[in-house]
Protein backbone atom coordinates (compact mmCIF):
# COMPACT_ATOMS: atom_id res chain seq x y z
CA UNK A 1 0.00 0.00 0.00
CA UNK A 2 2.95 2.29 0.74
CA UNK A 3 4.24 1.91 -2.58
CA UNK A 4 0.94 2.76 -4.12
CA UNK A 5 0.55 5.51 -1.90
CA UNK A 6 4.47 7.16 -2.78
CA UNK A 7 4.11 6.06 -6.69
CA UNK A 8 0.61 8.15 -6.81
CA UNK A 9 2.47 11.04 -5.14
CA UNK A 10 5.56 11.10 -7.79
CA UNK A 11 2.80 11.42 -10.47
CA UNK A 12 0.85 13.63 -8.93
CA UNK A 13 3.68 15.53 -8.12
CA UNK A 14 4.75 15.90 -11.69
CA UNK A 15 1.35 16.16 -13.21
CA UNK A 16 -0.10 19.19 -10.78
CA UNK A 17 1.56 22.79 -9.95
CA UNK A 18 3.93 25.04 -12.00
CA UNK A 19 6.54 23.03 -13.23
CA UNK A 20 4.10 20.50 -14.92
CA UNK A 21 4.63 21.47 -18.53
CA UNK A 22 7.92 21.21 -17.41
CA UNK A 23 8.23 17.60 -16.20
CA UNK A 24 8.03 14.54 -18.21
CA UNK A 25 6.15 11.46 -17.38
CA UNK A 26 7.81 8.46 -17.47
CA UNK A 27 7.06 5.08 -19.01
CA UNK A 28 8.85 4.12 -15.56
CA UNK A 29 6.65 6.05 -13.44
CA UNK A 30 3.42 4.96 -14.98
CA UNK A 31 5.05 0.85 -14.81
CA UNK A 32 5.61 1.64 -11.55
CA UNK A 33 2.80 2.63 -10.19
CA UNK A 34 0.60 -0.09 -11.88
CA UNK A 35 3.43 -2.50 -10.38
CA UNK A 36 2.25 -1.13 -6.99
CA UNK A 37 -1.50 -1.64 -8.13
CA UNK A 38 -1.20 -5.18 -9.32
CA UNK A 39 0.95 -5.60 -5.77
CA UNK A 40 -1.52 -4.15 -3.72
CA UNK A 41 -4.03 -6.00 -5.51
CA UNK A 42 -2.54 -9.74 -5.12
CA UNK A 43 -2.03 -9.14 -1.34
CA UNK A 44 -6.10 -7.93 -1.37
CA UNK A 45 -6.89 -11.34 -2.49
CA UNK A 46 -4.44 -13.29 -0.35
CA UNK A 47 -5.83 -11.14 3.01
CA UNK A 48 -9.38 -11.82 1.65
CA UNK A 49 -8.75 -15.54 0.97
CA UNK A 50 -8.04 -15.97 4.79
CA UNK A 51 -10.90 -13.46 5.73
CA UNK A 52 -13.54 -16.24 4.23
CA UNK A 53 -11.49 -19.13 5.80
CA UNK A 54 -11.85 -17.23 9.20
CA UNK A 55 -15.36 -16.32 8.44
CA UNK A 56 -15.87 -19.90 7.66
CA UNK A 57 -14.29 -21.41 11.19
CA UNK A 58 -16.20 -18.72 13.44
CA UNK A 59 -19.57 -19.74 11.80
CA UNK A 60 -18.51 -23.05 12.55
CA UNK A 61 -17.78 -22.37 16.27
CA UNK A 62 -20.65 -19.84 16.47
CA UNK A 63 -22.89 -23.13 15.68
CA UNK A 64 -21.40 -25.51 17.61
CA UNK A 65 -21.78 -23.26 20.53
CA UNK A 66 -25.49 -22.54 19.89
CA UNK A 67 -25.86 -26.59 19.67
CA UNK A 68 -24.24 -26.94 23.28
CA UNK A 69 -26.48 -24.05 24.75
CA UNK A 70 -29.79 -26.11 23.59
CA UNK A 71 -28.58 -28.74 25.34
CA UNK A 72 -27.43 -27.61 28.33
CA UNK A 73 -31.22 -26.31 28.30
CA UNK A 74 -32.66 -29.28 27.72
CA UNK A 75 -30.08 -30.94 30.20
CA UNK A 76 -31.01 -28.23 32.98
CA UNK A 77 -35.08 -28.81 32.11
CA UNK A 78 -34.62 -32.85 32.35
CA UNK A 79 -32.76 -32.22 36.10
CA UNK A 80 -35.57 -29.72 36.84
CA UNK A 81 -39.04 -32.40 36.03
Amino acid sequence: MKSVISAGKRFLSLVSGEEANQNGISLFEVKSLYDAAYAEKAQARARLKDFRARLKAAECLDAAYRRQLVQNRLRAHRQGV
